[in-house]
């Protein structure tokens, strides 16, 4: 039964992010969109049709990296969703679909609309009164309603705000704060760190192995949402065994 909802949830994933990647590409190419361009990976290898040639090469590879977040993203999710309670899951989800747009977004243009991650705070912060007020059971680690992630998400905000404005936006944007102060909201402290943590870490490795293969230092755009949501999926899937190891007394 487990593998079912991990495949299902894994293909319906797939062709969600899909039709985001059309989406978001449609205002600059006009696609010529046949069937076979709407199936998920085994179709993927494939050509994009475009009319304009020269991009084919840029978005393919765009894509398929698109597909294999997705996948990978698929998978922490459904362990992230086990044992949660149903609003829980249902903030979640929409939380995962809109990360899944910046990400794409991210991968083709390497910058994020900071009107969408205002989208996310907000969402995080009306969750949070919301189960305030209806006195919402709360999951063993997952502490949403408490002083503890309103805090964290002012000051993970405030700390990132200052980052960005100190590095004149070299590799970091206005966005980019709105994510981590919604990942504080989302978390409290301790799993704010996690997440954080495990996203510059991977993002860090990845970078590594991006510079190897290609042979460059200067001159190199990450984007950095990808990382951002595996780092929080990391943490809600697998942030309660790492908190524990790493705050035992805490």
């Amino acid at each position: 039964m487990g593998i079912f909802v991990l495949i299902s949830l894994t293909v319906l994933n797939i062709f969600i992010s899909r039709y985001l990647y059309i989406l978001i590409l449609r205002d600059d190419i006009t696609f010529q969109i046949s069937r076979k361009n709407i199936l998920p990976l085994f179709k993927l290898l494939s050509p994009i049709l475009v009319k304009k040639r020269a991009y084919q090469r840029t978005l393919n590879y765009k894509y398929i990296l698109v597909e294999l977040i997705t996948i990978l993203n698929s998978i922490l999710l459904y362990f992230a969703l086990l044992n949660l309670s149903l609003l829980t899951i249902l903030f979640l989800f929409i939380s995962f679909y809109i990360l899944s747009f910046l990400l794409t977004h991210d991968i083709i243009y390497f910058e994020i609309p900071s009107q969408t991650t205002r989208v996310l705070v907000i969402l995080a912060i009306l969750i949070n009164i919301l189960v305030i007020f209806i006195g919402q059971t709360q999951e063993l680690f997952l502490k949403l309603g408490t002083i503890d992630n309103l805090i964290t998400g002012v000051i993970t905000g405030l700390i990132f705000y200052l980052i960005v404005k100190l590095t004149k936006e070299k590799g970091m944007g206005t966005g980019d704060i709105y994510l981590f102060m919604f990942i504080g909201l989302v978390f409290g402290w301790k799993l704010t760190l996690i997440s954080i943590t495990s996203t510059l870490l991977i993002a860090s490795i990845s970078g590594i192995i991006f510079t190897v293969f290609n042979k460059k230092l200067k001159n190199i755009l990450i984007p950095l949402v990808p990382f951002i949501t595996i780092g929080f999926l990391i943490t809600l899937a697998f942030g309660n065994d790492i908190s524990q190891t790493l705050f035992p007394f805490l």
